[in-house]
């Protein structure tokens, strides 16, 4: 079993978007919860992990807050499960 923390646990299985009979179902069983997407870790570490797994991402972290907005039109639409979290052993 994974540690997963004081207040986590396990999950056996992840469902990406069920349908509206299979979320029904889930829902009235009362053993089921929602993924908030939710991600905490050490500000360090993620930009780390972004250098080795998506440095065209993490390039932009280097321009700095000031120049967001003259950069953000071109910063890739991946989503960070791809980018980041599939990539990544922490």
């Amino acid at each position: 079993m994974t540690h997963v923390g004081e207040f986590g646990q396990p999950i056996q299985q992840f469902v990406e978007k069920p349908d509206m009979e299979t979320a029904k179902a889930y829902i009235a069983s009362g053993n089921y919860y929602r993924n908030s997407g939710t991600f905490m870790f050490p500000l360090k570490k993620t930009v780390e992990e972004l250098r080795t797994h998506t440095p065209e991402l993490a390039g932009y972290i280097d321009k700095g807050y000031t120049n967001f907005y003259d950069t953000y039109a071109d910063v890739s639409s991946i989503a960070i499960d791809v980018a980041l979290m599939e990539q990544t052993t922490i």
